[in-house]
């Protein structure tokens, strides 16, 4: 009885995301065509990674059959979608640390994307079972294992709750999950709000603002890693603007989002990350920043304290270009 619920529960969350695809298409067509091309690339890219590992027993050949059916830019989503469709798949051994396992071999380049999609599938099965969320965690890589909040959070906001502060503050405060972890979930949304504004970051900065400040640099953050993974190749411009509407510390939460973002491009992808840098001639800067994430990844032995290091490793490299963590 209970796997057909939860398999009910699966169908009919992808049918639910497809409704949305669909009604944000024809809703907002004369508003922003690039904008709904984009949008409907990652997302079917991230449904059929899902519906892979959905209806499929041999994933031996996921990566190939993605490539096939996705640009190679949208790759990565569909990873993320696999995860969700993992989570389910492995429902019942998630807690024996199965799930890492299962991800390496669909390929270990995109351990971001799978901690996001796993996030996705917790909250769709326990919703604000906290305890269950911590039971799966505990079995995960110290360091990444905090990810899954992000995923819970983007899912909160792009389907359930939008971008409204309250609704979304009151939802966060019912996970039960803490403070600390609650702040990756803040990141999550700040991921989503940038689908949410239609790639337009000075809606993206505006809404943000209106949350209160200390958690607007977790939402900053998400929404650099947003900025810089789901516009790769265009990620110059939204930056620019970016730069002249945020004070000092939100914008190094923001590089400290994109930072994130372009380390996770650059390990899936060498070749597409190097050229859509080089083309828009922010390479220098781009390479310094993924340095510093390297450089704090080695320093920190937890998700949160290496998003703190990270943030103050930028501050200080942009007062005297040089690093020192305590």
């Amino acid at each position: 009885m209970c796997d057909s619920i939860l398999r009910f529960s699966s169908i009919s969350f992808v049918i639910r995301g497809v409704s949305k695809a669909l009604k944000l298409k024809y809703c907002l067509q004369t508003r922003s065509s690039r904008w709904i091309e984009r949008y409907e690339n990652i997302f079917y890219a991230f449904l059929s990674g899902c519906a892979y590992t959905l209806l499929k027993s041999d994933w031996s050949k996921f990566g190939q059959h993605m490539e096939r059916k996705n640009s190679i830019f949208y790759v990565g989503f569909s990873f993320e979608g696999a995860a969700l469709g993992l989570g389910y798949r492995l429902r019942s051994s998630l807690k024996s640390g199965e799930f890492e396992k299962m991800y390496k071999r669909l390929s270990p380049k995109y351990r971001y994307q799978y901690y996001v999609g796993l996030g996705w599938w917790l909250h769709l099965a326990f919703k604000n079972q906290a305890f269950k969320y911590f039971e799966v965690e505990r079995k995960l890589d110290r360091l990444y294992a905090p990810i899954l909040y992000d995923g819970i959070g983007f899912k909160l906001s792009i389907f359930k709750f939008g971008f409204y502060p309250h609704k979304l503050s009151k939802a966060v405060e019912r996970l039960g999950v803490g403070s600390e972890r609650s702040k990756v979930v803040y990141q999550g949304i700040g991921r989503s709000l940038w689908f949410l504004t239609h790639f337009r970051i000075e809606e993206s900065i505006r809404k943000i603002q209106s949350f209160h400040y200390s958690i607007q640099q977790e939402i900053l953050s998400g929404l650099g890693i947003a900025v810089a993974y789901s516009y790769l190749d265009n990620a110059s411009t939204p930056i620019s603007k970016a730069e002249a509407l945020l004070d000092e510390t939100s914008f190094v939460s923001f590089k400290q989002g994109l930072a994130f973002g372009w380390k996770a491009r650059k390990i899936q992808d060498q070749k597409l990350y190097d050229q859509a840098i080089s083309q828009q001639g922010i390479r220098d800067e781009v390479e310094k920043l993924v340095s510093l994430v390297d450089y704090t990844e080695e320093v920190a032995n937890n998700y949160y304290l290496w998003v703190q290091h990270t943030r103050k490793a930028i501050k200080q490299y942009k007062e005297d270009k040089s690093v020192e963590l305590s």
